[in-house]
């Protein structure tokens, strides 16, 4: 099953016509062309809007997010993003910020490291269990994990060119292949 067949498509397609550099030379207008070791870019996610979630799945996120980071004394390195998510003073049901992320990239040795992995840990496997007892998402749960551990110079936000859900007005997944 690939969700991201189209953006192959139309990338082979207009390399065949000439119009492309081909699908293993995919270059992003606003990005460093590939120059050996002088255009390193630190970058550890991408992604491309940010929104927010509904309270419905966001019961008592905020708060815990802003109690986890007091309690384990953590240094927040990206403050214009922590600001949004709401605390304790919001309320427990406040919408919370998220990153669309139906198409994102990750630096996994930052999703590995220690402090981000000990986060996730957290929001699983101790009280109150979000994700299991009120549905805390991953979109949610990216935005609070960026905000708290990357800087805004390793966030990469901007759409992916050329990707989308539909092909030509017909859905990559069928719904009849869910039934």
């Amino acid at each position: 099953l690939d969700s991201d067949a189209c953006y192959r498509r139309r990338i082979t397609r207009e390399s065949a016509n000439g119009g492309g550099a081909g699908p293993h030379h995919w270059h992003v207008p606003g990005l460093p062309e590939r120059s050996g070791a002088t255009t390193r870019m630190r970058v550890v996610y991408h992604t491309g809007d940010t929104q927010y979630d509904t309270a419905r799945v966001t019961q008592n996120f905020g708060p815990y997010v802003h109690r986890y980071v007091r309690e384990h004394n953590l240094t927040v390195r990206n403050p214009q993003l922590f600001e949004k998510i709401p605390g304790e003073t919001e309320g427990l049901n406040a919408p919370v910020p998220m990153f669309y992320n139906n198409f994102e990239v990750s630096r996994v040795s930052f999703m590995l490291r220690p402090e981000v992995k000990a986060f996730h840990n957290a929001l699983t496997e101790q009280e109150p269990f979000g994700v299991f007892r009120y549905r805390w998402g991953d979109a949610i749960e990216r935005y609070a994990t960026l905000a708290i551990f990357a800087d805004e110079s390793e966030l990469l936000r901007m759409p992916p060119i050329g990707y989308q859900h539909q092909c030509g007005g017909d859905s990559v997944l069928s719904d009849s292949w869910f039934w």
